[in-house]
């Protein structure tokens, strides 16, 4: 199928109505939640604040591995201990969940538009301080304060 937004699908599942689209995370959720037996791929927040069951996964130690934030703080450790992409993409600590997701900021080190520059700092200031208290219920990892001490030093 390869690795690419658009895969192509084997015929059986494209002949008998066995592969429905669905545009995005939201799109895949909702189609999860309306079709009874269905099987969808979306980040871990779509599933958990509907209410989808998520699989556990077969992890790198063979382990099975149930998806929160136990699993999730173990892959976060693994990948923090070698950043290499490899690890990153399947963590090697025995209690990790075999799927993570990392999320960068790009940033441009001058503005033309200071007010610009100044409402990005406040808001990666609020990401990194009073926003850490929502990431959990919201499917999230909160930050390490070395990751928040960093953010902040490049910052």
């Amino acid at each position: 199928m390869g690795t690419t937004m658009t895969p192509d699908w084997p015929d059986p599942l494209k002949q008998h109505a066995g592969l429905i689209r669905a545009p995005g995370n939201g799109g895949v959720a909702a189609s999860v939640r309306a079709i009874p037996g269905s099987i969808g791929y979306v980040q871990y927040a779509y599933g958990l604040l509907p209410g989808i069951s998520i699989a556990a996964l077969d992890n790198r130690a063979g382990k099975i591995v149930a998806p929160g934030k136990a699993a999730f703080d173990a892959a976060r450790s693994s990948i923090m201990a070698d950043v290499s992409t490899a690890e990153a993409k399947d963590p090697v600590n025995e209690a990790a969940y075999p799927i993570v997701a990392l999320s960068w900021l790009v940033l441009r080190k001058e503005y033309d538009d200071p007010a610009k520059a100044a409402a990005l700092e406040d808001l990666i200031a609020y990401a990194l301080g009073p926003g850490q208290a929502v990431t959990e219920r919201l499917g999230y990892l909160p930050f390490p304060e070395s990751v928040k001490d960093y953010a902040r030093e490049q910052l």
